[in-house]
């Protein structure tokens, strides 16, 4: 082919601009795939002893 073809053939970009690679967002998806499961900071929680707190402030009220 001639060369004046072949330099029509390639992809033309806007000047100014550049291209992003979607792989990097493609990862990040991948770990966000379910926004609902574990989450580290629950293993970090107090959520057990709200029990032990609950009642510890219902005998506090006692003495009010």
């Amino acid at each position: 082919m001639c060369q004046s073809c072949e330099q029509t053939n390639a992809p033309v970009e806007p000047s100014g601009f550049t291209k992003v690679t979607e792989d990097a967002h493609r990862l990040s998806e991948a770990i966000n795939a379910n926004p609902y499961g574990p989450n580290p900071a629950d293993f970090l929680s107090n959520v057990l002893n709200f029990e032990l707190i609950e009642s510890t402030l219902r005998e506090g009220e006692q003495f009010a």
